[in-house]
């Protein structure tokens, strides 16, 4: 399927559709129908499929932010305190922040890096229930599709980088429009979201002044994996039918007619959303 990511910003499209969705009470099962026909479709590069701006990935991060998050107080309970304490070390000069330059910086990345990897990868139980029941699907459809080798990677695409990471950068997405924070404090959020999407994607930051983080990536990237496929292993009542009913059918039919259409004219209707 087509990628809007040559199209600009398409967060204010997929945010328009969720509103219809919410609005017609199918938000949930129309996502768990989109994931299949995208998988399904998909011939790309498996690695890049929640990783590109597209529809179902502005879609997915938009309904965890501003739908789930609202409901559970998931990112609040787990990383909000965290995030708080980076900003306020951050702000004050006498205070050893988070950083790459000396030891004591590099120390206090590693001690803050692994009490994210603590509050965030402890429990999957944790993970709001619609999160986990996207999760599920696309881990099953992944396996149908043959994508066996790359399910972990799929589900911290997801996961990981359009839902925590995501916050962890914008933290006013969960904390709320009042939260305020510097310069200084964005860049170590900047950096905490960055060693966990190293700890998704089983990689090793490429600067030489980042070495230090290394062992420490290594230590933790088989329980990232763990808990990222526990998370996506349960049944649900949303479990794909064996034998699709007529009504499933037609809804599939007519989102794939949707899908099809927004991306071939994602520029269009940018330019109309944004006027």
């Amino acid at each position: 399927m087509e990628s809007c990511a040559e199209y600009g910003d398409i967060k204010p499209l997929s945010v328009a559709i969720l509103d219809l969705l919410v609005a017609s009470k199918t938000v949930l099962p129309t996502l768990l129908s989109l994931i299949s026909l995208t998988l399904k479709d998909f011939t790309e590069d498996e690695n890049t499929l929640m990783r590109k701006d597209s529809i179902l990935s502005s879609l997915l991060s938009s309904y965890a932010l501003t739908i789930v998050e609202p409901e559970y107080k998931y990112l609040q309970s787990t990383i909000g305190p965290l995030v708080l304490e980076v900003c306020q070390k951050a702000e004050k000069e006498k205070e050893v922040g988070i950083g790459v330059g000396t030891q004591a910086e590099q120390e206090a990345t590693l001690a803050m890096a692994g009490r994210f990897q603590k509050a965030i990868f402890s429990s999957p139980d944790s993970v709001p229930f619609p999160i986990r029941v996207l999760a599920a699907r696309i881990k099953n459809e992944a396996m149908e599709k043959g994508f066996d080798g790359v399910v972990g990677r799929l589900l911290g695409g997801f996961i990981l980088l359009r839902v925590v990471c995501s916050a962890i950068i914008n933290p006013v997405s969960f904390m709320g429009s009042d939260f305020k924070h510097g310069m200084k404090a964005q860049s170590a959020l900047v950096l905490m979201s960055k060693l966990m999407q190293n700890l998704s994607n089983k990689t090793m930051p490429r600067s030489e002044n980042m070495n230090f983080t290394h062992e420490f990536l290594k230590n933790h990237t088989l329980q990232v994996e763990d808990f990222l496929l526990r998370t996506a292993s349960f049944s649900d009542k949303y479990a794909r039918e064996s034998n699709p009913s007529v009504d499933t059918l037609k809804h599939e039919q007519s989102l794939s007619t949707i899908y099809k259409f927004t991306s071939a004219n994602a520029h269009e209707m940018l330019i109309h959303f944004q006027r």
